[in-house]
């Protein structure tokens, strides 16, 4: 149990943050530095990251060996995997969107990201994602890079019109004046607000409370409560030391 307390925060970034960012390096962790709107530093190892993928490669020899690239619109970086771990990798194809929570790591002075969790998103999560970034850093920048593969370069446009068509370019400016875009922030915010009372619950019943038992008290809707507990278990802040049980990390 002591080992899991040691887990980290797998923070909310776009590409571009960790690749153009201060970088540390503490053995096999790599650290970057940066700051939010508030000025308050963040040092993300773990890192949340949905994007676009745009290639893949495998090798199955003696030697097992996979590494998908990524690009979210401001940057590219790979996922690799070794041995056993590349079958997280298997069901990827390039043109999905996923989500990615994983370690940074440097092999030949490239960063890439070891991979804990993946799993296939709808496309609709970029948008929250860059609703979620905008909140909390400021407008983001997209990349006007040129890219060696025309491929990539292809499918990078082909994701910037669907994002286009799906107003999916986010800016202050558009936040003031669209409602829609207003509304998908009170869903955000509500939902950053359902996370805190989670964890405030939690901390009142001594570290730890059945989720039956939450549920009732916080009398929400089951799929957002439920939503919000996935997401407080995949950044580590909660963990279940039983089935149908929660408690603090």
């Amino acid at each position: 149990m002591a080992e899991q307390r040691k887990r980290q925060t797998a923070y909310r970034l776009c590409i571009s943050q960790i690749l153009n960012n201060e970088q540390s390096q503490d053995n096999a962790s790599v650290f970057v530095s940066l700051k939010n709107k508030n000025n308050e530093e963040i040092n993300a190892s773990k890192i949340n990251l949905i994007a676009n993928v745009i290639d893949k490669y495998s090798s199955s020899g003696e030697r097992k060996y996979a590494t998908v690239t990524l690009d979210d619109a401001t940057g590219q970086i790979r996922i690799k995997s070794f041995g056993e771990d590349v079958s997280k990798l298997e069901r990827v194809e390039i043109g999905d969107i996923i989500v990615v929570i994983g370690f940074l790591r440097i092999y030949n002075d490239e960063l890439y990201i070891f991979p804990d969790i993946v799993r296939i998103a709808d496309p609709k999560w970029l948008f929250v994602r860059k609703l979620e970034l905008t909140k909390q850093f400021g407008e983001i920048e997209e990349s006007n890079e040129v890219y060696s593969s025309e491929d990539s370069a292809v499918k990078m446009q082909e994701s910037r019109n669907a994002e286009n068509q799906s107003h999916l370019e986010v800016t202050e400016e558009k936040l003031a004046v669209d409602p829609a875009s207003k509304e998908e922030l009170k869903e955000i915010s509500a939902l950053e607000n359902l996370k805190k009372k989670i964890v405030e619950k939690i901390k009142m019943k001594g570290d730890e409370i059945d989720i039956e038992e939450l549920i009732i008290d916080l009398a929400e809707p089951i799929e957002q409560i439920n939503s919000s507990i996935n997401e407080l278990l995949e950044s580590n802040t909660l963990y279940e030391p039983k089935p149908g049980t929660l408690k603090l990390l």
